[in-house]
């Protein structure tokens, strides 16, 4: 099933940002939250929140679990993505990640992730700088440790240790 979903030319002509503003229609939820309710904070069936998510997160072509989302509060806070979210619910409208954590060569933006002691390359897809933050929008899961430093050393297999 196809989701309808609004977008924004605006945001269509930014590089790297990927967005949807989703419409209540194509949910499973009902009676007061007869919608496609992805809010885990509301009273809605857990069952039907967890259905609602998954077709929002196939829509990015993501995994349900992948699927990172604030507590929205319509505000002007962006959180940062350092690790996995569980079933935390940070409030705020963006998600973002150390801009140090990024580089980008030919147009193209890529970061390290650390996997089974490794470094592992992503290219990704950005969205708004805040401060020393930017969004990700699509190239990393919610549970990968992004790599911040000695990117310079850094090579797709090199071996990583990783320090607190």
């Amino acid at each position: 099933m196809s989701l309808p979903v609004i977008t924004s030319p605006l945001l269509a002509d930014l590089a790297g940002v990927r967005h949807a503003f989703f419409t209540r229609q194509g949910g499973v939820s009902t009676g007061l939250y007869a919608s496609l309710n992805v809010g885990r904070g509301s009273q809605d069936e857990p069952a039907d929140v967890a259905e609602n998510r998954a077709r929002a997160a196939a829509w990015f072509g993501a995994a349900p679990e992948d699927l990172n989302t604030c507590f929205q509060i319509h505000s002007t806070i962006a959180v940062v993505a350092d690790g996995s979210w569980g079933d935390a619910r940070p409030q705020g409208d963006a998600v973002v990640v150390p801009e140090k954590a990024l580089t980008v060569f030919a147009g193209v933006t890529k970061l390290f992730v650390i996997a089974n002691g490794k470094a592992e390359e992503r290219i990704v897809r950005t969205g708004v700088a805040v401060d020393d933050r930017r969004e990700i929008s699509d190239g990393v899961t919610r549970d990968e440790q992004v790599a911040i430093s000695n990117l310079d050393r850094l090579e797709q297999g090199a071996p990583v240790t990783v320090t607190q």
